[in-house]
């Protein structure tokens, strides 16, 4: 069953610091006109200081400045060592409010994100299922609206921006929901899956058939190559028996997605170009395929393996002398902070998803799809699943566990007084009868 409640939880101190994630959520969604603007990067992270120290009573964890001096380090290093020409100042200290940006929003959730986000994304779905038929039918009318929050590039190119919902006349067949691109969309919707099963430890539910059946409107590639990695978490969690059903169905499923268009010829284009890319003498473009820009990166990761920081000296350039670039969270992680910082960071997301799905069998599976999410957009711009990495340091399995524990049972009291005050009307019901 569906709950449309606008807040999760009734506790007031709850519904006050949600009401801050919020900001930070729709503040930084970088489609809108101030997503992607210095301003917000200062404004909200004096919204973060202002929480921790003033509504928190709390400060700084150490372990930010142990991550902040290692980011400093990668940079000095690279500095020094690759060359100034290609540093900025103002992108490094851009770079550092962005890690501040991430670590507050966890400060502020905490134990709280996993239903927090999974709530905030069912009600953008829910959402987004009257928009995306406003844009099937007849997307026109998103014109008429009086205002339009759509990024300047955007905005020239006929695109709509309410918040909740974007119009995106890139991609009019397929569900965008409250951002400007079906694929990070569908990255939301999987992750809010992946949070459910866990926050249910497991089992599926009315939430999670919702959330799948918006998320296939997204006809996103990553979106339905990862269900069918999701598949393989009811697959080590089955029976013997359902084992070799379960095995026989996926198989024949896998083929299946691969004819798609959207999936097998996108994949087969991918590959393409990344083989023209490898094999070029001489490459002309500078924004490249996420595969190949891992290609690239590790290239370039294997000529100066301690992490470029915000540093372009010593990079891949192409024939014109820009830096080739490309949507890669992992292999950018890579290039950033070096070979000890991604290895550092994948370690923290296992051990982060045993704490989050409290040992649920099979939890590794979670990790692998949202890798493959953090691959498939920019890390530069993802404050939630890139975001996670604090979490690791900001809570406890007891913890993970309590605030769960209470979220069944508020919904528990919930449904019985409702329950109550129905059985009480029928009753009155009867009587007057």
């Amino acid at each position: 069953m569906l709950s449309l409640k606008f807040f999760p939880s009734l506790d007031p101190e709850d519904r006050r610091d949600f009401l801050f994630y919020l900001v930070f959520f729709f503040g930084l969604i970088p489609v809108t006109r101030w997503g992607s603007s210095d301003m917000i990067l200062i404004l909200l992270s004096g919204l973060g200081m202002y929480h921790i120290y003033m509504i928190q009573k709390t400060v700084i964890d150490p372990f930010f400045f142990y991550v902040l001096i290692f980011w400093m380090a990668a940079n000095f290093s690279s500095w020094a060592i690759m060359g100034d020409e290609g540093f900025k100042i103002t992108t490094f200290v851009g770079s550092c409010l962005k890690l501040f940006l991430g670590y507050s929003i966890m400060k502020v959730a905490r134990e709280r994100f996993l239903i927090w986000y999974e709530h905030l994304i069912l009600l953008l779905a829910l959402v987004s299922l009257f928009g995306f038929l406003i844009q099937l039918t007849n997307h026109r009318l998103f014109s008429l609206i009086p205002f339009n929050f759509a990024e300047t590039g955007r905005l020239a190119a006929g695109h709509w921006n309410g918040i909740i919902f974007n119009f995106s006349t890139y991609h009019i067949p397929q569900n965008s929901g409250f951002v400007g691109e079906p694929g990070t969309f569908g990255y939301y919707i999987g992750t809010a899956m992946i949070f459910n099963l866990m926050i249910h430890q497991g089992k599926v539910n009315g939430r999670f058939f919702f959330l799948l059946a918006v998320g296939l409107t997204s006809v996103s590639t990553n979106f339905y190559i990862s269900i069918l990695i999701l598949s393989l978490y009811f697959l080590v969690n089955a029976s013997p028996g359902l084992k070799l059903i379960a095995t026989l169905l996926i198989v024949p499923s896998v083929y299946f997605v691969y004819q798609l268009p959207f999936v097998g010829e996108k994949i087969n284009l991918f590959i393409s170009e990344t083989n023209s890319f490898k094999d070029a003498f001489v490459v002309t473009s500078d924004r490249i395929n996420r595969m190949a820009i891992f290609l690239n990166d590790i290239r370039d990761l294997s000529k100066y393996p301690f992490g470029y920081g915000v540093n372009e000296s010593g990079m891949s350039r192409n024939v014109f002398d820009r830096v080739i670039t490309g949507t890669n969270g992992i292999s950018r992680i890579a290039v950033r902070f070096g070979v000890f910082g991604i290895i550092y960071f994948l370690v923290i997301y296992f051990k982060l998803f045993r704490k989050l799905s409290l040992d649920l069998k099979g939890n590794y599976i979670f990790v692998l799809i949202l890798l493959m999410y953090i691959g498939a957009n920019p890390m530069e711009r993802d404050y939630n699943a890139m975001g996670m990495f604090w979490l690791f340091f900001l809570i406890d399995k007891d913890r993970v566990a309590a605030v769960i524990h209470a979220y069944h049972q508020q919904k528990e009291a919930v449904k019985e007084l409702k329950d109550s005050v129905l059985s009480k009307k029928e009753s009155q019901n009867t009587t007057t009868v």
